[in-house]
Formats: structure tokens, sequence, C-alpha cells
């Protein structure tokens, strides 16, 4: 066998045909299986809802970022009433004794005033964090030096007296004294607040309460302000569970749970007392504590938030999605929720009343360690935007998990089924072997040559190629069984095979042009065929190292005898 020497000339359609006539498609397999069918459906469903949650419910086309608290500013002022009004402060200023409490024998609170604590000392700040004091227990100690000083420090000492252990040592008066913070809680707590976000592409956005948001793009460092209620900021009190809680009851002003930058004007800051925040998060400093108690033997009175100490803390949580319930005109949300808890929290200060110097001797000072009320503050939100790679994430990872289904059930097909995966396997992994090719293709050539002899043989005009008349008389009972055609139709059918089987237009089909059709999906075509066994073929390097030593052997050691 040998190939054509020549082949005819491209034409343009052949040209086309090479470069864009046709496009590759992966090979499918359908198994009739019911129950692999309807695994398959499950899990495609439930894929889909879950790709449908990941994508819409969680908005997938969004990226998103934890805004950074900006200037954040938290004072204390001073409460308003007189503190020298009889009675006020409550049953813990009325009856200071009845308040008092032991939590062991070491430890224990004996109660002996209510005092009105100067302005310096009402509430101490750190940072953006408050302590307010509600009970104090101090100590005042003064020391001398020698007898005579500590003679006269014994005569003038109301407390507890300690001598010198020897002649020319130090002698030291204490005394104690415990007593309530009046009217702590009422001591009015202010605060402004802003917030600061800055997106991975650079752009950035400021905003505070009462102030014009800003924005500036990632290729500029100039602010400009935004218009409209793009540019405004509410803020809002939340209890802990979720619902509003007013604060800010200060002479004629009504509290408020929602604030917008016109009121945070009028009155300079967001406002309320530590009583109104306490009663926001549920807490009252009077209330007993099961938590703050010891548990044991010895201990007597009740535990409450103004002996021990509580924790007040505010969350701001920044939204530029601002929830349907707060109505429209804000550009961005500040939902400050309030906290606070029972919880052992005290500070320990010293302060001189005399320093020491080597003429008056060791000096006299005052210990301090009070108890009371810690507000923190911790700053968290979502500022989110539309982004056009997350929705292209978004789409990508959709069509991967859709995929899944088709991977699971195409693994528990070939692999986890025993004799069926075995079959199944077979069916999609097809088992090429070029020697066996070869001899097949020629097997169902030749088989092919033989029909055609057949069909040619039938009538007398046909012997030199199969005619449009001969081909409808074989296709007539062929497909008579299956289907009905009229002469119109079967005639239409036989001239369209006709037309593609005749190369060469004589109108009639000869041996090589029946043989190439009925051997247009083999693996080895005839002109493959011829080629493979052609001696005159210079075969490329790869070509000679990878090809099959059998098949090549035999190729090169295959002759045609003439005349056997």
């Amino acid at each position: 066998l040998h190939a054509s020497p020549s082949s005819p000339p491209m034409k343009l359609i052949d040209i086309v045909d090479a470069g864009c006539g046709s496009i590759t498609l992966p090979r499918t397999l359908q198994i009739h299986n019911r129950r692999l069918g309807l695994l398959f459906r499950v899990l495609q469903l439930a894929t889909c809802v879950w790709v449908f949650y990941n994508t819409v419910y969680t908005k997938a086309w969004e990226i998103s970022i934890v805004p950074d608290q900006f200037t954040l500013e938290v004072w204390a002022g001073t409460h308003p009433e007189d503190p020298k009004v009889p009675g006020a402060g409550g049953l813990y200023c009325e009856n200071p004794q009845s308040m008092n409490y032991m939590y062991s024998y070491d430890f224990r609170f004996d109660f002996d005033d209510c005092v009105d604590m100067p302005a310096g000392e009402a509430v101490k700040k750190q940072g953006t964090d408050l302590f307010l004091p509600t009970t104090v227990h101090d100590q005042y100690i003064k020391k001398a030096l020698g007898a005579i000083p500590c003679a006269q420090l014994a005569s003038t000492c109301t407390g507890e007296f300690t001598n010198a252990s020897s002649a020319g040592g130090t002698c030291r008066c204490k005394k104690e004294n415990t007593f309530f913070s009046q009217m702590a809680e009422l001591t009015p707590l202010h605060f402004t607040h802003g917030y600061a976000a800055t997106w991975l592409d650079g752009s950035r956005q400021r905003g505070a309460d009462k102030f014009l948001a800003r924005t500036s793009s990632g290729k500029s460092s100039e602010w400009v302000e935004l218009d409209g209620p793009s540019a405004q900021m509410l803020t809002v009190i939340l209890a802990p569970d979720g619902s509003e809680c007013a604060v800010g009851a200060v002479g004629w002003r009504e509290a408020k749970s929602r604030w917008t930058p016109e009121d945070i004007l009028e009155r300079a800051s967001i406002e309320g007392t530590f009583e109104e925040f306490l009663q926001c998060a549920g807490m009252s400093l009077d209330q007993e504590a099961s938590s703050l108690a010891s548990g044991l033997p010895e201990e007597e009175g009740v535990p409450r938030p103004r002996i021990g100490g509580a924790g007040l803390k505010l969350t701001f949580s920044y939204l530029n999605s601002v929830p349907a319930r707060y109505g429209t005109g804000h550009g961005a949300v500040c939902e400050i929720s309030v906290e606070a808890h029972p919880v052992w929290d005290s500070e320990t200060s010293m302060a001189y009343t005399q320093v020491p110097q080597p003429v008056n001797g060791p000096g006299e000072y005052r210990t301090r360690k009070a108890y009371g009320v810690r507000l923190h503050t911790r700053t968290l939100g979502k500022f989110t935007k539309f982004d056009y790679m997350a929705l292209i994430n978004a789409f990508v990872n959709g069509l991967v998990l859709l995929s899944l289904p088709g991977v699971i059930v195409q693994f528990l097909a070939l692999y986890g089924m025993g004799l069926m995966s075995k079959i199944y396997s077979r069916a999609v992994k097809q088992q090429l072997k070029l020697s066996r090719e070869c001899a097949g293709s020629s097997v169902r050539m030749t088989a092919a040559a033989a029909a055609f002899q057949q069909l040619t043989e039938v009538s007398e005009k046909d012997k030199d190629g199969l005619s449009k008349d001969g081909l409808k008389n074989v296709i007539r009972e062929a497909i008579g069984q299956v289907a009905v055609l009229d002469d119109t139709e079967l005639d239409r059918l036989c001239s369209f095979v006709i037309g593609e089987m005749d190369n060469s237009g004589s109108g009639k089909v000869n041996m090589a042009e029946f043989v190439a059709a009925a051997s247009s999906n083999e693996l080895v075509e005839p002109k493959d065929l011829a080629n493979f066994f052609d001696q005159q073929r210079s075969r490329g390097i790869l070509e000679k190292v990878f090809a099959s030593s059998r098949v090549s052997g035999r190729a090169r050691l295959s002759r045609v005898t003439p005349g056997r």
C-alpha cells in the first residue's frame, strides 16, 4: 500500500475549514441507572441551594472591611445636683454602715461616710477609658523619727499608733477611712466619635458624628467633602437585646436613643449619665451581685457593684449599609451597644501631704484603693461596596461547586459499584492499541469493500459504481422497519448520501469512496494506514523513539511481493 503521491490543491473553503470549521467537545457517557440518576439530581439540588445561599444571601459580589475608630474622645462632667442636700445619694449615704460587707477575714468593708469626691478625683481618665470610683478606702499615714517627735505624734494620733522598735527609730500613725462616693452614678458621660475606612484600592472615607463625611481616591491625598444624605451619620444607642435605649435626660433636654449630627452639634457631644448607661445594660450599682461573692463561711453582708465594681463596655459598630428601620437620609450609622456586668475592679494611688525631708522627717502621705465602674470602648462594624472582581470570583466559585455532583457520582460509578464499575470504566476509558487498531481497520475496510462488491453486482448499471437508484433500494429496506419515507424524501436522502461520498463528481460511488465513507469514524483512517506502512515516508525523531516496537518493526519488515 502506498499513499497517493499527489494531493489536489487546497481551496479557500478548505483553508477556512482547517482554521475555524470545527470545535472540540469532551466526550460524555450516559449511564442508564435510576438510583445513580436520583442521587445525582439530589446532589444537584443541594448544590444549587448552597450556591444560591453563598452568592445571594451573603452578597458575594461585595467586598467588606472593618472601619477604624477615628476622633473618639470620651470625658466625664460633674453632676449638677447639690451634694449638701440631706438624703442625697440614697441608702448608701443615709446609712453607710448598713452596706458593710465582709468578703473574708482579711478583706472587709466597714463604711464610715458618704463623701462628695472632688472634681480631680471623681473620675480617672486613661486614653478612651474612664474609671468612676464608687467605694474608696483611704489610709493616712504619718511618720516621725526620734523619741521627741514620736511622743508628739502619739499625742495627736487619732488612729493606730505604732511606736519605734528602738531608740531613734521611726514611729507611725495610721488612720483608715472607708466611704462611698456620693452620687457617683449621676456623673455625666460625654463622647464624640467617628470612623475611618480604607479600601483595598487605596481609596478612603472618613466621617464623624457631627461633621460631614469626607472621601479621597487612591491616587489623591486630598479629602473631598461628601454632599447630601451620604455625608450624614446617625448614632443609635442600643441595649444588649438590640432594643433602642434613650440617654441624655439633662435638665430640660429629653433623652434620645437616636442622635443626628444636629442633635450632637446642639449639645457638643453625645451625653448621658453613668446611671443611664448602666440602666441601658440592665444593671444598677445597688443590685445584689452573686458573682462578686466569695462563698466563704465567714462572708457577711451582700456584695454589690457599688462596693466591688463593674465593667461598662460601649461597642461602636459602624455600617455604611443603613438598616431600613433607621429610615433614609443617612450615609452611615453607628450602633453603640451598651453592656455591663459586676466585676471586682480597683485602682491604687498614693499622694504625699508632706514630702519627706531631712528637716521634717519621714513625711506624711495618703494611700487610696478605689473600687468602681470602668468604662471600655471597642470598635467593630462593616463597610461594604460592590466589587467587579468579587462578582467574577463568586461566579467562578459557583461553577466549581455546581460541578461537584458530577464528580461525586462519576467517582461512585467508576470505583464504588463493583462489577458495574468495571463495565462503566471500560466504556469511559477506551483501550487504544495501535497494532490492533491497524488490523481492525484493515479488516473493516475489507468488509466494506466486500459489501460494495455485493451491492454493485445486484444491478448491471451499478457495475462501474454504486448509483443513487441502487442505494435507494438498499436504504428503503434498511430503514423501512423504523421509519416511513415517501419516494421524494427517500430520493433526497439518497442524493445527499451519494453527494457526500462522491468526491469525484461522477454521479456514482466507487469502491475507494465507499470504503472511505465506511471508515470515516475509524481511529486509523485508510490514509493513515497507508502512510504507516509506507517505507519511503520519513519519520521524525520522536516517532522513532516512542512508536510501538512491535508495530514499527512489522512495518519496516513488511514487503509487498508481486504475484502473491
